[in-house]
């Protein structure tokens, strides 16, 4: 099964990758090094629809890019902008060949800080695991009357 954890590590690389910047693995108060990013959960909605089978979570999610420059960054937050709309727009390959895509991108740009806001949510559909006691049919034993 497909975790929370899994998925954020997926796109913290594409992430790293696509914008060439370190992620940012520190509470944001704590102070930090410009150019970086910092992915957080914005929230979590679990749902299991009918009986059959399947759980549907989705995870809303929130990326926070900052420029290196406070003063004269703005170009960089742009370009950034650009790139992460190029990413969300296509698939994450993950762990387990679990596909990542991504809904409700939303970009909110704070000029005074040089910084960039994504918003976006990713929906995982899976099966639920089987928690069934009964034997799998290649385990039973069984009788031929002649």
């Amino acid at each position: 099964m497909i975790t929370l954890a899994n998925i954020m590590k997926a796109i913290t690389i594409e992430v790293r990758n696509t914008l060439g910047v370190k992620a940012n693995d520190r509470d944001i108060e704590e102070g930090f090094d410009r150019p970086s990013f910092y992915l957080d959960v914005d929230g979590i909605s679990d749902s299991n629809i009918g009986d059959e089978g399947y759980r549907y979570d989705t995870y809303d999610l929130v990326l926070y890019f900052f420029a290196e420059k406070r003063k004269t960054g703005f170009l960089d937050v742009l370009n950034a902008r650009e790139k992460l709309r190029e990413l969300l727009d296509s698939r994450i390959e993950c762990e387990g060949g679990f596909g990542i895509t991504f809904d409700d991108v939303e970009h909110t740009i704070n000029k005074a800080d040089k910084s960039l806001i994504t918003k976006f949510s990713v929906l995982a559909v899976q099966r639920k695991p089987d928690i069934s006691t009964e034997p799998y049919m290649e385990d039973l034993d069984f009788n031929i009357k002649q």
